[in-house]
């Protein structure tokens, strides 16, 4: 799997109706597993790990609004107007939107609000970015991937339960276990499972 710059992989995707999941990693494992899951996907995968800009020849993400978290800090939607100012004068690459998304939401119940999105859109040309995606229902997900300029939901949430309930499971089997290896080594599969399952939902 070559690698590319966010904005590599963003302007196509905003050309081609669709989205990059953008996958928060925590460890060697499962980074493993997303890319595992990309590759037999055969389409990008945006790995969360390395802080870099413009001036390192890196791609650059802005995000404009607030976005909260679950049972925590309250968002703050993000105003069109200051959206299409920020996108002009920064020129950022993509830029991260709040519109009713949020942090740490581990179920879907909540929803985006398709308006303040279409008003974003309308005022700017620049790949658009769902934080706190594991929370966006997955029909929603799907069907703004090819309808408008998001481009990219961050997936952090959905795979951490993912790869904590395959984990949990590989050490219930046998309480006398102790080896790390053999452990971490059975949260693979089911993670690659859920993250293969992500990914498609948002392929054009």
């Amino acid at each position: 799997m070559p690698i590319a710059t966010l904005s590599e992989v963003l302007q196509p995707a905003l050309k081609g109706s669709y989205a990059v999941g953008g996958l928060v990693t925590l460890g060697w494992e499962d980074m493993r597993a997303f890319v595992a899951a990309a590759e037999a996907e055969n389409c990008s995968v945006i790995l969360q790990i390395v802080k870099m800009a413009h001036s390192s020849d890196i791609s650059c993400e802005g995000e404009i609004g607030v976005v909260g978290y679950s049972n925590g800090e309250k968002s703050a939607g993000t105003d069109p107007a200051e959206a299409e100012t920020f996108a002009n004068e920064t020129g950022v690459d993509a830029m991260a939107i709040s519109v009713g998304n949020v942090h740490l939401q581990e179920n879907k119940e909540g929803g985006l609000d398709e308006d303040r999105i279409s008003k974003i859109q309308n005022l700017t040309s620049v790949p658009l970015v769902i934080h706190g995606g594991s929370g966006v229902p997955v029909e929603q997900r799907k069907r703004l991937a090819r309808e408008t300029n998001i481009c990219k939901f961050n997936i952090g949430t959905e795979l951490r339960m993912a790869f904590g309930g395959a984990m949990r499971d590989a050490v219930n089997k046998d309480n006398q276990r102790f080896d790390r290896v053999s452990i971490l080594k059975e949260t693979h599969d089911p993670t690659v499972a859920v993250v293969r399952r992500v990914l498609s939902n948002l392929k054009g």
